[in-house]
């Protein structure tokens, strides 16, 4: 019997955070609404995390889950629970494999183990669970949530609501918490420059209602139609950006976006990023320059590009001499490689960054 909700198909990437994935897991499944899916893409990882996640789903694991937020995640939902694996190799036709290796018909509240072969970065993983929904579900919603969150119950079916009541929004983010100091608001949607900068808003709005016009991929519910409309994450960016470069897509097609305060998802913030750059706050940085200076190449005009770029290099001089208190000859070595990368690279794929790093010596 179909269910009278919208179908929503909940994306997860996890790369080597099995026990973050597993407790987010744990409050995903507690959640009110009935109609979902989840497709839990493990990118390549190396600890094993297939296994855990496995052991956990099939008969629970031994060791007992490690939260800050014991109302949301405990007590554990009943094992086994309900879970199809999808294995997928370099070269295979996304359509056979999908119907040669799951049914056409998955109860509601199952989990899609997917097995990518490779680490494809974050905006490629969530792409790749989108066309696997569409296989499978024709999802009228998808929900990006972090692996390193736990959700109130309520989360999922506030949003629903929303857009439900709202279909004129593209997308919207639930408000997101820390999860380490659960009393503070890390951000509920933000606002893009003109110069290409965003900012976080971190207070709810007064009475007068605030125009948001940036929403993170922390917790961000997208209808398929905006999908349909102006295309998926943006591939160019192995790791960070695809928020924004999104967000500006939906601001140039003036599709708006907002944040559903009732809808409240407590994120730790930073693992993956501080996993892939060994907790360095310096490369990270120098990243996010790299990822935001070839972003704008494709929305500035080129002299307005070039003109835009040589402010931001200087800028980051001085950040990184005054800041981080780098010698002002390595300094000066670090923003000749920012615009020679920039001038040389049109995305950041992983190739790309890995020689950034490396020869940047970060």
């Amino acid at each position: 019997m179909a269910s009278s909700q919208p179908h929503v198909s909940i994306v997860i990437l996890n790369w080597n955070g099995w026990r973050d994935t597993i407790e987010c897991l744990e409050s995903v499944l507690k959640s009110d609404y009935e109609n979902y899916h989840i497709l839990l893409v493990d990118n390549c990882s190396t600890d094993d995390s297939v296994g855990k996640i496995r052991e956990w789903a099939l008969q629970g694991n031994g060791d007992p889950i490690e939260t800050d937020f014991p109302q949301f995640v405990y007590p554990p939902v009943s094992k086994p629970l309900r879970i199809w694996e999808l294995t997928l190799n370099n070269g295979a036709h996304l359509d056979e494999v999908v119907q040669q290796e799951l049914p056409s018909e998955i109860p509601a509240g199952s989990i899609i183990l997917i097995r990518n072969h490779e680490n494809a970065g974050f905006a490629a993983g969530n792409n790749l669970a989108f066309q696997i929904a569409d296989i499978l579900f024709k999802s009228q919603y998808l929900f990006l949530l972090n692996n390193d969150t736990v959700i109130e119950p309520r989360a999922i079916s506030e949003l629903v609501s929303y857009l439900d009541q709202y279909p004129e929004f593209g997308a919207v983010t639930s408000a997101i918490y820390y999860y380490a100091n659960p009393g503070e608001i890390h951000n509920v949607g933000g606002q893009l420059r003109p110069w290409a900068s965003c900012s976080y808003f971190t207070t709810p709005p007064g009475r007068q209602k605030r125009r948001i016009t940036f929403v993170t991929g922390c917790a961000l519910m997208v209808p398929k139609s905006t999908f349909d409309r102006v295309g998926e994450l943006s591939e160019k960016f192995f790791f960070g950006e695809e928020d924004f470069e999104f967000c500006w897509r939906l601001l140039q097609n003036n599709i708006p976006v907002t944040c559903v305060l009732s809808s409240k998802v407590y994120h730790k913030v930073s693992v993956a990023a501080d996993a892939m750059y060994q907790k360095k706050d310096l490369p990270k940085k120098l990243i996010y320059i790299f990822s935001r200076v070839v972003d704008m190449k494709d929305y500035y005009p080129y002299p307005v590009w070039l003109f835009w770029r040589y402010g931001l290099l200087v800028y980051t001089f001085f950040w990184l001499t005054i800041k981080y208190k780098v010698r002002l000859r390595d300094a000066l070595r670090f923003v000749r490689y920012i615009r020679h990368y920039t001038r040389v690279f049109s995305d950041l794929s992983k190739k790309n960054l890995e020689t950034i790093l490396r020869e940047v010596s970060l």
